[in-house]
């Protein structure tokens, strides 16, 4: 009776545990084939993940039962009781180590925050900053970048639409468009021509540029590989788009003012994670610049030949583009991982590191310089878990350490510094159809 309970612990328990990973290495395997589409891939991938987290560690306990029972038989060998009680250290080890990560898969299964991200409060520094409510814009949505403008407007970018504030701080108009659940970015040409407003799409949906009005100008018809990411810029010759696929497929370059004519092709990459188009002291034409599945730096010009390829001392995903220090061009990478959050310049090296929360890594990251009333430059940082429906706002000082520190219940997700005539520096948070300003207290 013994043998044959210890014999159906030890399959239900190695079932548990292989048939949620099976589920997940055949999704990545058939999508990456193109024998399932994007939409079955991720779903398939999503329902083996989900499992795999909760089977995995009842199937160790069930296997931890199983050489308990076995050990109690006298039916068990000498030297099977060997081998059971190796595998008994493997597997208390492992279920250690599960009951470690539990709060862990709970709180991301069921979208709990941690303790310290329950309550909206200033944590640190509230003596430094004055906050107040700037802009309310509840047609925009979440606000997902702010652009100071030439003549010292302010255009304002979210989910659903766009709003516009004149130099005197007044808003003026308002656009509306196809709601859009990435991240919506909002650009000009060199010449001015804009703004437009690029919806940089994903598995979930395809990218999207639209006018200051709110019309479609172009969506990518997506067939085969689905999209990781894009970015809207002009590298000399008007507004392009540069699109990052999964599957290996690579980056692609396109004009969205020709129906989408792809300009140029690479497949030399592997799968994309991330893909901006930014500016230089060295390269002011532009150029392109893109996370792989590598853990690479790519850098490209506008024909798509790599300039460098370059290996970060972390693993390189998910990124975006912000000044640093006294450099004011926006061409260094603010990114992190589960040790804390890291700027890397464009010759791959580690800026600056900020060890913060371990919930970092999960997190979608916005950052810019703001000058405090000394004149010295601080680093403000947004961090949007979205899946919680909070925002952390850290400003760290020269010396990379934390001077403001604010939880906030909403989904922040831009940054931008505006200097008045005075040289005074304002920082603009854009948050879900809020905008909030701060201003440095004068010393």
């Amino acid at each position: 009776m013994k043998r044959r309970s210890t014999t159906i612990l030890w399959v239900v328990g190695i079932s548990l545990m292989v048939v949620p990973a099976s589920i997940v290495a055949l999704a990545w395997l058939l999508g990456r084939s193109g024998m399932i589409g994007a939409w079955t891939g991720v779903l398939l991938f999503a329902i083996g993940f989900q499992l795999l987290r909760w089977a995995s560690g009842i199937g160790v306990v069930l296997i931890l039962a199983a050489i308990i029972v076995g050990q109690k038989s006298r039916l068990v060998s000498h030297h099977s009781r060997v081998i059971s009680w190796i595998l008994f250290i493997v597997v208390f080890i492992l279920t250690c180590g599960f009951i470690l990560r539990f709060p862990q898969i709970l709180t991301a299964t069921f979208k709990i925050p941690p303790f310290e991200l329950w309550q909206s409060r200033i944590i640190l520094g509230g003596e430094r900053l004055s906050r107040e409510v700037a802009y309310r814009v509840p047609d925009v949505g979440v606000v997902t970048d702010i652009q100071y403008e030439a003549d010292r407007r302010l255009t304002i970018a979210g989910l659903r639409g766009a709003a516009f504030v004149n130099a005197s701080g007044t808003p003026v108009a308002a656009t509306r468009y196809e709601e859009c659940k990435s991240e919506v970015d909002s650009v000009r040409t060199v010449t001015n021509e804009g703004p437009y407003f690029l919806c940089r799409g994903g598995w979930i949906e395809a990218p999207k540029l639209f006018d200051v009005s709110g019309g479609l100008i172009w969506s990518l018809s997506v067939t085969g590989d689905g999209v990781d990411d894009s970015a809207a810029g002009d590298l000399g010759d008007g507004l392009v788009v540069a699109v990052g696929y999964n599957g290996g497929t690579g980056v692609r370059l396109v004009d969205p003012f020709h129906s989408g004519n792809e300009l140029w092709s690479q497949q030399d990459a592997g799968n994309i994670w991330n893909v901006e188009i930014a500016t230089s002291e060295d390269k002011p034409d532009g150029f392109i610049i893109h996370s792989n599945s590598g853990g690479e730096l790519v850098i490209r010009d506008k024909s798509g030949v790599v300039l460098s390829r370059l290996k970060p001392a972390i693993y390189l995903t998910k990124f975006s583009l912000t000044d640093w220090g006294a450099d004011l061009h926006p061409d260094k990478l603010i990114t992190s991982d589960e040790n804390g959050i890291y700027v890397i310049g464009m010759d791959g090296n580690i800026l600056a590191r900020y060890p913060v929360d371990h919930q970092v890594d999960i997190t979608h990251l916005k950052a810019t310089v703001l000058r405090g009333s000394n004149g010295n430059p601080y680093l403000a940082v947004v961090q949007d878990y979205e899946q919680w429906h909070r925002s952390r706002l850290r400003i760290f000082d020269e010396r990379n350490f934390t001077i403001y520190e604010e939880v906030l219940n909403d989904n922040c997700a831009s940054l931008r510094t505006v200097s008045d005539p005075a040289g005074l520096e304002t920082l603009f948070l854009g948050c879900d159809g809020v905008v909030i300003r701060y201003r440095a207290r004068q010393d």
